[in-house]
């Protein structure tokens, strides 16, 4: 579980988030966060996103990385 909401200062995460293979619950509310890094997609046990009230200074709402089937 990775709980961050009210930070309102973090506009990301680190590459390596996609190390964190047993995350299940990430709630990022009240972030300034409006994308993922591509690492995101490895975290396969993921089971709750919470972007709740993301605040977006570039007019952007959220954008997911791309999976690639195969």
């Amino acid at each position: 579980m990775l709980i961050v909401p009210g930070c309102s200062k973090l506009e990301s995460f680190p590459e390596e988030m996609g190390d964190l293979e047993k995350l299940e619950w990430l709630d990022a509310r009240d972030t300034l966060i409006s994308r993922l890094p591509s690492s995101f997609v490895r975290l396969n046990k993921l089971k709750l996103l919470n972007f709740a009230k993301v605040k977006s200074e570039d007019g952007l709402f959220f954008v997911f990385p791309q999976v690639n089937e195969g």
